[in-house]
């Protein structure tokens, strides 16, 4: 273990330290063998208040369990043992239920990983916000609901006084996360914690994200932050902390393991930003062969168009004659912010939602105006990537269960089924150990991979992914977008790909399409839209991308050993 010296904070007179953790261990005890496995092995950090400290890592490095223990949610059957563990110098150690619930919300903020499943259904996103005042303060309805109106306006969601009486479902993925960030720092905690808080959210509301946390940071809030996302936690964070298969493997100031990382694996991470790998490699920018324009079409939207009810009599118009042609064997990205309207042009495509107008062809054939019954003999062929994949799992079944499931859809001869399952598996990065699993048991990160595992089974012509990697670590993210690649290459898989992310957009994309308002307003090839934007909204996603990471590339390429030259479009893998 390669650990950077790190001085000790507190003395005499001072403030007492947000966090001390010293040999922090968390495992989980076997209802059934009563055996005990150790996760996370000997953490230590220190945080300070008005201070920012990043915990970064790979899906299922231990950096969640870590922070659910300075909040008591570790889950059934843990232990967590350690020489010191403490927020604002009290120990937290053997808190009862009831402490923890004294404590949360208004000593800690605390926004989960599953922004998309964490907020009560039968609340709206209003009543989220206001039910953290209602729980630590006397202050009047009235008072509330102000403050919570203000809250959901600082953390960028428009029109609040619309937002503030829908449910989760009415809103889009980013703007329950906002909702979520909302509820957790409403009271403004001295300590937040905020497990992957941008990883749902576009580019220019990512920046607006950070802004907001460094504000809080400012204010006097310690935050600990733990993201797979680099570019964040640089913009963010004066402390590193590096993990990797529940260990400790670098910590110390930000500007040092950003700038002279000393363990291998912090390199990695550093090197392997999708982002950074295409402007180091890619001769013009350009990581695929143009679309040849001949290909067979294979899915297309006609002038869709689909409204919904909203509040107080309003109609929202989330997608507004958008028309579009995928071709076999090329990628179609979709950008654009949180409620643009890109997931549900997704699920129109799927059939999902009802069209208001338009038509979607699938194989040449008319789809958007069919029936479920209609559309069933061709559904295999239609494979779907959700945004939030634990909410599309039976919490019942196992791992091996939900890919069965789509094997059996797709009239896989039963007796396969395993050997599929665990070749299937392999290729998204998971062992065939996971099959055992149920999905509740899973990081972010694995459940992501299961999904994309499942839209494979069934071997389809053409799959739609709605953030399909936002959720992975970057070293993931570049074994499944080589995944992808290698299976468009084989197989002529075409793919409708929504994603925050440009750097990933641009690698995989032969096309672009970028959407505001429910309306695209601007679309063509990759490089042309990357190079030479027509629209301003275009510019700005552009210019939102920028992060103070991207500025120390100049010094990673100095301090960090370089890969081989990519020899091809899909060579992420060879990270």
């Amino acid at each position: 273990m390669s650990t950077t010296e790190h001085d000790d904070a507190g003395s005499p007179g001072t403030a007492p330290l947000a966090v001390e953790a010293q040999n922090l261990r968390i495992g989980f005890t076997s209802p059934r063998t009563r055996e005990h496995a150790e996760i996370v092995h000997g953490v230590s950090f220190t945080l300070e208040p008005g201070k920012a400290l990043g915990i970064v890592g790979e899906s299922g490095s231990g950096k969640s369990l870590t922070a659910r223990s300075l909040v008591g949610l570790v889950g059934d059957g843990s232990r967590v043992e350690a020489e010191k563990l403490a927020v604002r110098g009290s120990s937290v150690l053997d808190l009862s239920e009831r402490q923890w619930r004294s404590r949360r919300g208004r000593d800690i903020g605390f926004v989960l990983q599953d922004a998309l499943v964490s907020l009560n259904p039968m609340h709206t996103a209003g009543r989220a916000v206001e039910e953290a005042l209602k729980l630590h303060t006397r202050l009047p309805k009235k008072t509330r609901r102000a403050r919570a109106l203000e809250q959901l306006a600082r953390v960028g969601i428009p029109d609040p006084e619309i937002r503030y009486p829908q449910y989760p479902h009415e809103l889009s993925g980013g703007l329950r996360q906002r909702a979520l960030i909302a509820s957790a720092t409403v009271q403004q905690p001295p300590l937040l914690i905020a497990d992957e808080p941008t990883t749902a959210l576009d580019a220019t509301v990512q920046k607006q994200i950070i802004e907001l946390l460094k504000e809080l940071k400012e204010a006097g809030t310690a935050l600990l932050v733990i993201s797979h996302d680099l570019s964040a936690i640089a913009d963010l964070a004066d402390d590193i902390l590096v993990m990797h298969q529940g260990e400790q493997k670098e910590y110390g100031p930000a500007d040092q393991v950003l700038r002279s990382p000393q363990h291998s694996y912090t390199k990695k991470l550093l090197v392997a930003r999708p982002g950074r790998v295409l402007r180091e490699h890619s001769t013009e920018g350009a990581t695929h062969a143009p679309a040849t324009g001949t290909s067979t079409v294979v899915l297309s939207a006609h002038a869709v168009s689909k409204s919904f009810d909203g509040p107080r009599k309003t109609v929202r118009h989330a997608v507004q004659e958008a028309s579009f042609a995928l071709r076999r064997g090329t990628t179609l990205g979709i950008v654009g912010e949180s409620g643009s309207g890109k997931s549900t042009l997704a699920r129109l495509v799927l059939g999902l939602e009802s069209l208001d107008a338009g038509e979607v062809e699938f194989l040449g054939e008319p789809w958007g105006t069919l029936s479920s019954r209609q559309r069933l003999p061709r559904r295999p062929r239609l494979g779907f990537v959700q945004q939030d994949p634990l909410s599309s799992f039976d919490p019942r079944y196992t791992v091996d269960e939900v890919i069965a499931q789509a094997l059996t859809a797709a009239g896989i001869p039963r007796g396969t089924h395993r050997a599929r399952t665990e070749e299937l598996l392999e290729d998204v990065g998971l062992s065939g150990k996971f099959g055992k699993r149920r999905p509740a048991r899973l990081s972010g990160g694995e459940r992501q991979r299961v999904a994309i595992a499942r839209a494979l089974a069934t071997g389809p012509e053409v799959i739609i992914a709605d953030e399909a990697v936002s959720a992975l670590d970057v070293s993931v993210q570049a074994q499944i977008l080589d995944l992808l690649a290698r299976l468009q290459a084989e197989k002529g898989v075409a793919y409708m790909f929504i994603s925050h992310d440009l750097g990933v957009i641009r690698h995989i994309s032969h096309e672009v399409l970028v959407m505001k308002d429910g309306a695209i307003v601007e679309s063509g090839p990759t490089e042309q839209i990357f190079a030479s934007p027509g629209h301003d909204y275009t510019r700005l996603l552009l210019e939102a991308t920028s992060t103070s990471l991207d500025h120390l590339d100049a010094d990673i390429r100095h301090t960090v050993e370089q890969p081989s030259p990519l020899p091809s479009p899909s060579s992420l893998i060879t990270l």
